[in-house]
């Protein structure tokens, strides 16, 4: 067969499929894309192209079974590729593995923790191990959205064995001494689960400090909120408008001009609804017309919710040399520092900083003023605020 006709016959084959699916036959339609597949399998990436499609197809038909075999054929085509072997090959190879990473843990989930524990438990172990394997195999392609994506899976299911073990069958006949012990032999089992699962969440936000800020990234922030409160559950303030004030000189820093008002207070609300391209308009308005301090801080507020941290320090700083006494970049900057850019000891003198400018104490940032002093070793010395 010459190359003419071989070209010949591949453009029919495509023609043909593209009339199906134009026609709305999609059983013929899928049996001519295979053919496709299985005729020319190469340029990779072509016949790779086709695989998604068919996958997407069987998902479309309602035939989950139909769709683990094409996501299984792109895992196979790109270990079998070779020096042909392509970004976009690996891409997809491991978008396949993470999906097909979730029935394991689907099945793991599934198992219920009833008495006796022992027996159960074991099986659940069982179950925990398939799946870390599955999204072992989907991390170790390399890619930074299925990396994170895998690893706030693994940490999951290491934080869901722990909650099911809390929340277990207990024995009957126990009585409360009995059950007081048999709750604290739970707790020293689940702890290790719970610390693992602490240190899979932390791996993953310490990618934000690399540029990183993906939305498996921010679901670990979220994660670890709930699970370390006392290190992650920190937050910008929105509240950025100062009261007014009537008497004030309109030049006085911090005394905003009636126009920029209204567009911060619509910034806010954005920001609060995670509308970021519309908060960022409405902050920038804002700034525009004369919004000063409390403007760049909105737009800093968005830069760091959409992972541009370089951009968002750069706007605190604004803000603070616009107003040195504005107190909620001061609080944000230092909620940057502290968990996102990961430089405590910076984040540290700016809470600091903050709670100075307060009338009285934040009782709240005192907290994560001692926390911060024990991390960073310094003590409790020079924190400014009485225990």
């Amino acid at each position: 067969m010459t190359s003419e006709s071989a070209e010949v016959r591949r453009a029919a084959l495509v023609e043909a499929a593209t009339l199906y699916e134009q026609g709305g036959d999609e059983a013929s339609a899928a049996a001519a894309w295979e053919r496709f597949v299985d005729r020319y399998p190469d340029p990779l990436d072509e016949a790779n192209a086709v695989r998604v499609k068919l996958a997407d197809m069987a998902r479309g038909a309602g035939d989950p079974a139909g769709r683990k075999r094409w996501l299984q054929s792109l895992i196979e085509a790109d270990a079998g590729a070779g020096m042909a072997r392509t970004d976009a090959s690996k891409l997809l190879a491991a978008r396949a593995a993470l999906e097909l990473a979730a029935p394991s843990k689907a099945e793991f989930e599934s198992i219920q923790l009833s008495a006796p524990l022992s027996r159960t438990l074991k099986a659940k172990r069982a179950a925990l191990e398939q799946a870390l394997k599955a999204y072992q195999q989907a991390a170790d392609y390399g890619v930074a959205e299925v990396t994170t994506a895998a690893t706030f899976a693994t940490a999951e299911l290491y934080r869901r064995l722990a909650g099911d073990l809390m929340a277990s069958e207990r024995p009957r006949n126990l009585d409360a001494d009995e059950l007081e012990q048999y709750d604290l032999l739970l707790e020293e089992q689940a702890y290790p689960f719970e610390e693992r699962a602490i240190e899979l969440h932390e791996s993953n936000v310490a990618r934000a400090r690399e540029g990183l800020y993906d939305d498996s990234v921010r679901a670990s922030y979220t994660a670890l909120a709930s699970l370390s409160p006392g290190r992650y559950a920190r937050q910008e303030t929105l509240d950025l408008v100062p009261p007014a004030r009537v008497d004030a000189d309109p030049a006085e820093p911090g005394i905003l001009p009636v126009a920029s008002t209204p567009l911060l207070a619509a910034g806010s609300a954005a920001a609060a609804a995670g509308e970021w391209v519309l908060a960022e308009q409405q902050y920038s308005a804002a700034l525009e017309s004369g919004g000063g301090a409390p403007a760049m801080t909105g737009l800093a507020v968005t830069y760091r919710n959409t992972g541009r941290f370089g951009l968002a320090e750069d706007a605190y700083r604004s803000a603070l040399q616009a107003d040195p006494d504005y107190a909620p970049a001061m609080l944000n900057l230092a909620v940057l520092l502290d968990l996102y850019l990961q430089r405590p000891a910076e984040a540290l003198e700016q809470y600091e900083a903050y709670q100075a400018k307060l009338s009285e104490p934040d009782e709240r940032v005192a907290g994560w003023i001692r926390e911060l002093e024990i991390r960073t070793g310094r003590g409790a010395a020079g924190s400014g605020v009485e225990p």
